[in-house]
């Protein structure tokens, strides 16, 4: 299949058939319906989101919270943003997050700059990372530093990736 070709133009103020507009539709659903290809994608062009996300409600304050989580097997993620934020509590309580690669024993810091929120409603985030994409099955750490009289609540973590479709 190639392309998906729009069978009818309209233009403004002339009145649309109703078989016209349900041409172009079902133009559309008979492409999708098991007929999509790599006409219709462009091979090696295409990028996914692909997330993590970590809710503490109320975190325990003082000392670095560390998430452990793990990138799929299959995909090859390349960092786009790394966010945090708090919803209540009170201002000037600061909360900071840093994405780290501790595959294999290793600590290697992913961002090059630390989001860190200090009011609440006021998200930071970064899209400041080292060169290059984090590779599949690596063992990675949402490392969560706040300070001892934090004292917000409803605190969330962020990490945002792309991937590359391929084909």
């Amino acid at each position: 299949m190639g392309l998906i070709v729009k069978p009818h133009n309209f233009a403004a103020g002339q009145a649309a058939l109703a078989t016209e507009v349900n041409s172009d539709f079902d133009t559309i659903y008979s492409e999708f319906n098991g007929q999509i290809d790599t006409a219709n994608i462009s091979t090696n062009q295409t990028r996914i989101q692909w997330g993590y996300f970590v809710g503490l409600g109320v975190p325990p304050s003082a000392a670095p919270i560390d998430i452990l989580f793990k990138t799929p097997a299959d995909i090859v993620v390349t960092p786009v943003e790394l966010y945090i934020a708090y919803t209540t509590g009170g201002s000037l309580k600061t909360a900071e997050v840093d994405l780290i690669d501790i595959t294999g024993g290793g600590f290697i810091a992913i961002n090059t700059a630390t989001p860190s929120t200090a009011a609440p409603n006021t998200p930071a985030s970064t899209t400041s990372f080292v060169a290059g994409s984090i590779a599949a099955s690596r063992t990675l750490i949402l490392r969560i530093t706040i300070q001892a009289t934090f004292t917000g609540e409803d605190l969330s973590v962020h990490f945002i990736g792309k991937q590359l479709l391929t084909t």
